[in-house]
């Protein structure tokens, strides 16, 4: 079985030591960081398959990290687990809104550990498979509707712009600014119909819909 990464940012030994040991039962291996600029260079040249960084360390702010790293494609759809033995009313609020994908409370047991960082690794190659098959079918559509257009012309018949099939027609080109987190960064098209076009954000992995104001026209022979 091929052990997968987990980069640890903590710059406790003891800390690390324990996570490392926790970590193994789940067949990973582990690397560390003990700043915020050296967790951002193993991230972004490693790429583990998931990091996992204390909030209440001196010295480092996983705040700070999480966000640079869901800002950089490159590094957006690692998952980012957070741990801290100091919780607070709004904590979980924070968390969520910083892009952290899961908030554990010390004391942690071994078990947790490892049973959360599992969990959060398979939901990211799933997220991974469901954002390649989308891709693939969206090439399919295309290359269909290219077909369509080329038969069209083949024999003569002439399809006016705005009759063109709904896969490709009057969807903004670029990449919109996604609704629900704000990222202007790879949101690609997911489902088109007559009024809406909806998108995946490659930010924060979730959909949302544009809404025409006038229907689109059907494809006519």
């Amino acid at each position: 079985m091929n052990e997968k990464l987990v980069l640890l940012v903590n710059s406790d030994v003891g800390s690390q030591r324990l996570f490392e040991a926790a970590l193994g039962t789940q067949q990973f291996r582990t690397t560390y960081a003990a700043d915020n600029e050296q967790a951002l260079t193993i991230a972004r040249t490693e790429r583990p398959e998931l990091i996992v960084t204390d909030l209440c360390v001196p010295g480092l702010d996983g705040f700070a990290v999480v966000e640079q790293l869901k800002r950089d494609p490159e590094t957006a759809a690692i998952p980012v687990l957070a741990i801290t033995a100091e919780p607070y009313p709004e904590l979980q609020q924070d968390v969520r809104a910083a892009g952290f994908d899961a908030l554990l409370i010390k004391p942690v047991t071994a078990t947790t550990l490892a049973d959360v960082a599992r969990l959060l690794v398979e939901r990211a190659a799933l997220l991974r498979q469901r954002s390649s098959r989308l891709l693939e079918r969206g090439a399919a559509l295309r290359e269909r509707s290219a077909g369509l257009h080329r038969d069209a012309m083949a024999v003569g018949v002439e399809i006016p712009q705005k009759a063109m099939p709904v896969e490709t027609a009057a969807v903004p080109a670029g990449s919109p600014r996604c609704r629900r987190c704000g990222s202007d960064k790879d949101c690609r098209v997911v489902r088109t119909t007559r009024s809406s076009v909806t998108y995946r954000c490659g930010m924060c992995l979730r959909q949302w819909r544009l809404t025409f104001k006038h229907s689109l026209p059907r494809l006519t022979a």
